[in-house]
């Protein structure tokens, strides 16, 4: 502890007065001396006393010190006297004063030696504490002694302040040279520091920032720097510290201080990886090791070790490395063989520099007495003369010379000598082992740091060095090499296989099944994915490729390809979906061709659309390169902050440039999906790849969405957006060539003769839910035969009025004169049925009544009559020729909604003709589905809805007269009788119920009208009513008429009359079960 300035002087007024007052002893002395010295016979040697100041005192821990360095300083005297010529005959004397390490002791052992005892001390050899070399260091100016220092490191000590004090061992400012270095050593800029609040750690603390701060050198940059007195500003400064982000900490304090910073530290986790503790050594061997009780410590011995563990420390060094002879001839470890066998229990580290200064005081003294001038003898030494202070302290200054400690040199007083660096290391974790160990030594001379000769290797937490802050790296994120060249190799072999598919389409575009499928629309299916393989080369490129001042144009292609890419290949894929929903899902009563060029307009039409949104685009917003910055993260390993950054396009209005196009493209596939949905179940080999154009529909949209929404949730990761998106195009586009060209591929290869196989374009139904393929078609046309059936009801009425009210004028005679020649014809109203035939140019199909007797051999024709009820439709079907005698006609009840709906699945109601002898014309069969719901009419090959439904059985030959009522006729079949009759055979089953029973045939004569109650009472009585028309003996209109008025059909052998119609129209109409309903009515 630095002594006030108030009791310096105390002591130097003290001796000087005491130098006063003894001076007349001292005359004495000489005296004597120089009388004593005349009556010895010319000795060969003389004497010369150097002051030793030792703490030797007992029981206390700095007189340790002392006694572990008085047997060096002996040996080295001894050592010395054996050298003849070093100090040219005198022999040199070492006066011991204990001083205790006190002050008062000190002053007054330093005062009696000086004035009390024999003899002349030409320097004084100590102190080593603080307390006593500080006042005696000012005494020494004023009684013109040098002064060399063996222990006491203390920063107090400035040549200008204390010009007469030199230093063997170096002071704690050496040590901040070796801190300073190792920062340079591990390229650490930014440090704190944190020191004990008192002058030894203070000074030092001092010297490093003006060292440090030196604007030559500019060697670090101060974070903070904080020191303290007690526990709160010590935990202060380490949570600043935290907030400051400081790696690298200087510390200075004693060694209880440090197991309260490093407790503190431990609570704040400022150790491991990301800290480097720098601190002061000298500490006791196991310092750490204590009681938790002591010194109130809060942390034990094990988490003390936790803590410390990799802490670099600066210490002096107790004996040179090197293994060369020294200036005694002994090398470091002979001396220290020496000592050991000298040196009580007490041991001191400073012994070397005990041993090296005092040799460095002999070598001053013989210096200075080979230079004194003639007539001058060391024995004329004098304390009032500062003569004899400027020669030692010149001879000091000039001293080099190799000692156990190293090269022995003194630059502005303080010791050039070399610092050790060392490492706190955890030996055994479990058992606590730690111990400090040497990892390098800097030569303050040659300002050089040796790692080499250490005796353990440094070890870092985490294997590097840390840092000495969080290293904020900005690196901008770029597609990795390897994954760029994978997806463009994939989307090259894809452009590959494209052009391979645009060569087979060329070369066999005049094959029919290639013609057939629009060869040229596949051109340009072909060159809208090879465009959109493109964009993938296009989406990769970025920075890591180009410079930043081209990402703007690659951003304007990559729009620009895709967009054109995907309108051209979907575009056609759309039209001609549109084509076949068009042609075969609307079916019209005419004929419909949709030509190619109709396809390319769409197609066009579509590309204009894109076209005016990217060239606006590009005119009033175009791209413009930018970075953002997203989440940062900690490379651990590295101790790096990694800022990432992603370079990427953007434009002021971009978000509505893209509304647009998604909307756009939203809306186009959305319709695609519904075109490809409609037209699912519909197999066309007319138009071969339908199909598969509508799968390929479907895998466009589903990628597309999925693409877009991914590409949004991936937008700040660039590679993996990369990949996902590049994997999706070359998915979505490979899928949809092979799907649309695969199968061409292997029909050619099937059937490369397009003549050998006739093509037959037709339109399968599904067979297994008809609501689905026809409920919209089916409704439109019930609704329209809805509204005719009310036109037509009304006009029937008004005719049916005026035709009464006429055959009342006329009379009874009229009547019967009417009913002799027949109705006459009314106008009728032609029905015409679309089919297709193989030609491909030719896809529909008109009958006319003028074509039904050239085409008879192929359908007939049927007729609707224009007196067609709202409740039955009056239908006179013409059969084929010699078919049938006479006109036959079909009613049938219009209800859309319970009978006639498309829903039925099985057994809908069949018309057969048949010959006389009552074998079914299959070539002529038909349903009612088909008739009123337009699938198939006629042909050689009808269609019935269901085959398996349907039972045709021969009927017996026709007999001239059996009556309905005869027991020999069954009751399920009417057998006709008489010349001219036509056979009909009626399957009915409008509930869908037929599967599992017995069909019903029935066999009409054409003479009566037949209400059976046997039919009534079968399995078919809710679903058949039969009525017998005869022509010319009975008007159609007179048996149609209890049906058109809604009246129920009579149980007897004849139709009634009109007038017998109205009488039994009210007493019949509610006899008759609601359930019975006229689903069909044959008449002949």
């Amino acid at each position: 502890m630095l002594m006030p300035r108030w009791k310096v002087a105390g002591w130097m007024v003290m001796a000087n007065l005491m130098v006063m007052i003894s001076g007349q002893i001292h005359h004495h002395y000489h005296a004597g001396h120089h009388h004593n010295k005349s009556k010895r016979n010319n000795p060969v040697k003389g004497e010369v006393l150097i002051a030793g100041l030792f703490p030797l005192a007992q029981h206390s821990e700095a007189s340790r010190l002392g006694r572990g360095v008085l047997p060096a300083a002996l040996l080295a005297r001894d050592h010395i006297n054996h050298r003849h010529n070093l100090l040219a005959n005198y022999e040199l004397q070492l006066d011991v004063n204990n001083t205790a390490c006190d002050a008062a002791l000190g002053i007054k052992a330093f005062l009696d030696m000086l004035y009390k005892k024999p003899g002349r001390r030409l320097m004084v050899f100590g102190s080593a504490c603080t307390e006593v070399t500080g006042p005696i260091a000012q005494a020494s100016q004023f009684l013109h002694l040098a002064q060399l220092s063996y222990a006491d490191t203390h920063p107090m000590y400035d040549h200008m302040k204390f010009p007469n004090l030199y230093r063997i061992v170096p002071s704690e400012n050496q040590f901040n040279y070796a801190r300073l270095e190792l920062l340079r050593s591990f390229n650490w800029t930014y440090v704190a520091t944190l020191y004990q609040n008192e002058p030894r750690y203070s000074l030092a603390h001092n010297h490093l920032m003006a060292t440090g701060t030196d604007p030559s050198a500019q060697r670090y940059r101060l974070l903070v720097q904080r020191s303290f007195t007690d526990l709160s500003e010590l935990r202060n400064a380490l949570q600043q510290f935290v907030q400051k982000g400081a790696r690298i900490i200087f510390g200075s304090f004693n060694e209880t201080w440090a197991r309260v910073v490093f407790c503190e530290a431990y609570k704040l986790s400022m150790y491991g990886r990301k800290y480097q503790w720098v601190i002061w050594g000298g500490y006791s061997k196991d310092w750490w090791m204590v009681e938790e009780e002591e010194d109130g410590q809060q942390c034990s011995s094990e988490q003390l070790v936790t803590s410390l563990n990799g802490y670099l420390s600066t210490d002096i060094l107790p004996l040179s490395l090197d293994n060369e002879p020294t200036i005694s001839k002994l090398t470091p470890s002979q001396y220290e063989a020496m000592y050991e066998a000298s040196k009580g229990s007490d041991y001191s580290p400073f012994h070397g520099y005990t041993y090296d200064g005092v040799w460095a005081m002999a070598k001053a003294i013989g210096i200075v007495i080979q230079q004194l001038p003639k007539g001058t003898t060391i024995d004329m030494f004098d304390y009032k003369m500062k003569f004899w202070s400027e020669r030692f302290l010149s001879a000091l200054k000039n001293t080099e010379f190799v000692g156990v400690t190293g090269p022995v040199k003194f630059f502005n007083n303080e010791r050039v000598g070399r610092i050790l660096v060392k490492q706190f290391q955890v030996i055994e974790a479990s058992s606590n082992w730690a111990e400090e160990r040497i990892i390098a030594l800097y030569h303050n001379d040659s300002s050089f740091m040796d790692f080499s000769v250490g005796t353990a290797p440094i070890f870092w937490h985490g294997g590097n060095a840390p840092r000495d802050r969080t290293i904020e790296v900005v690196r901008l994120e770029h597609i990795q090499l390897v994954v760029f060249i994978t997806m463009a190799a994939l989307s090259s072999a894809g452009i590959v296989m494209a052009v391979t598919f645009l060569v087979h389409n060329t070369k066999n575009r005049h094959h029919k099944y290639i013609k057939m499928s629009s060869p040229y629309l596949n051109n340009i299916i072909i060159f809208g994915c090879i465009m959109t393989y493109t964009s993938v080369f296009l989406l990769g490129v970025d920075t890591g490729l180009v410079g930043e001042e081209q990402i703007p144009a690659i951003c304007t292609a990559r729009l620009w390809v895709l967009t054109i890419g995907f309108t051209l290949a979907f575009g056609a894929m759309f039209s001609k979906t549109w084509r076949v929903h068009a042609i075969f899902t609307n079916i019209k009563l005419n004929k419909k061709v949709i030509k190619d060029y109709q396809l390319f307009l769409i197609v066009g039409l579509l590309l204009v659309f894109d076209l005016v949104i990217l060239i606006t685009w590009q005119l009033q917003d175009p791209f413009q390169y930018t970075t953002k910055s997203l989440q940062e993260f900690e490379d651990i390993k590295n101790d790096y902050l990694i800022k990432p950054q992603i370079g990427f396009c953007v434009s002021e209005h971009m978000t509505i440039y893209l509304g647009v196009t998604y909307a756009f493209k939203g809306i186009l596939m959305a319709f695609g999906c519904f075109l490809a949905w409609e037209t699912r179940h519909v197999t066309i080999p007319a138009l071969n790849d339908s199909k598969y154009i509508g799968m390929s529909v479907y895998n466009v949209v589903i990628m597309c969405v999925i693409g877009v929404a991914i590409s949004i949730i991936l937008t700040d990761q660039q590679e993996y957006a990369f990949i996902i998106i590049s994997v999706f195009i070359i998915f979505c586009t490979t899928i949809t060539l092979c799907l649309v060209f695969v199968p061409k591929i292997l029909e050619l290869r099937r059937n490369p003769n397009p003549e050998a196989k006739r093509v037959r374009a037709t339109l399968k139904a599904n067979k297994s839910s008809k609501r689905e393929s026809f409920s919209a078609d089916m409704q439109h046309r019930v609704k329209q035969l809805q509204d005719q059936n009310v036109k037509l009801k009304e006009t029937f009425q008004t005719k049916s009025t005026e035709l009464e009210e006429l055959i009342k004028e006329l009379g009874d005679e009229a009547r019967e004169l009417l009913q002799k020649q027949g109705n006459p014809q009314r106008p009728r109203q032609k029905i015409s049925f679309k089919g297709l035939t193989s030609d491909e140019d030719e896809e529909a199909a008109s009958m006319s009544q003028d074509e039904s007797e050239d085409r008879s051999d192929r359908w007939p024709l049927v007729e609707v009559s224009a007196s067609a009820a709202s409740k039955c439709m009056y239908v006179h079907y013409k059969p084929r020729k010699n078919s049938l005698d006479g006109p036959t006609s079909l009613t049938v009840l219009s209800e859309p909604s319970s009978n006639h709906r498309p829903s039925t699945n099985m057994g809908l109601p069949t018309i057969t003709d048949a010959d006389e002898s009552g074998t079914p014309l299959q070539d002529t069969a038909k349903s009612i589905a088909d008739i009123f719901g337009g699938v198939y009419v006629g042909g050689a090959d009808p269609v019935f809805p269901s085959k398996k439904s349907l039972k045709h059985e021969k009927l017996p030959p026709r007999k001239n007269s059996v009556s309905p009522t005869s027991p020999t006729a069954d009751s399920d079949q009417v057998v006709p009788s008489g010349r001219g009759v036509s056979s009909l055979f009626v399957v009915s089953n409008s509930k869908g119920t037929l599967n599992g029973r017995k069909d019903s045939i029935h066999q009409m004569s054409n003479h009566r009208a037949t209400s059976s109650p046997s039919l009534r009472d079968s399995s078919f009585s809710d679903a058949i009513d039969l009525i017998e028309v005869s022509s010319p003996p009975m008007e159609a209109k007179d048996a149609m008429s209890p049906l058109l008025n809604n009246a129920p059909i009579p149980h007897s052998n004849t139709l009634p009359s009109v007038a017998e119609n109205k009488k039994t129209k009210a007493s019949l109409g509610n006899r008759v079960s609601s359930s019975i309903r006229c689903d069909v009515i044959a008449s002949l």
